[in-house]
């Protein structure tokens, strides 16, 4: 397995970096930082990152699909996170069968257009 980078908000360095591969694995998402407890962000500091996420979460899930078909891609394995299920703080276990619940949109984006 070979590991590549590249700025995902980026069509043209997307496309670049999937020349010649067959299979990708998508594991990329840009998620919340955990901070202490009493360094948590500024209500102004979590909504300008919150709205980061909602362009920058689906916009790279987008040009990762979409640079898999221009290059010809033939398989892509998109891997979503356990977080867009956990609104529910009273449940013990979760399935996949369970429908989506994310408790903040910065979660809700890292479901995006797998779903």
């Amino acid at each position: 397995m070979n590991y590549r980078q590249a700025d995902l908000t980026d069509l043209s360095q997307t496309t670049a970096v999937m020349k010649d591969v067959n299979t990708l694995h998508h594991l990329a998402i840009a998620s919340y930082p955990s901070a202490p407890k009493g360094l948590e962000p500024s209500p102004q500091e979590l909504a300008d990152y919150q709205t980061k996420m909602l362009r920058v979460n689906p916009l790279s899930a987008f040009h990762v699909f979409e640079a898999a078909r221009l290059t010809c891609v033939r398989r892509v394995i998109y891997l979503s996170s356990l977080t867009v299920y956990l609104g529910d703080k009273h449940r013990s276990h979760y399935l996949e069968t369970d429908p989506p619940d994310p408790p903040d949109i910065c979660r809700s984006t890292g479901h995006g257009v797998a779903g």
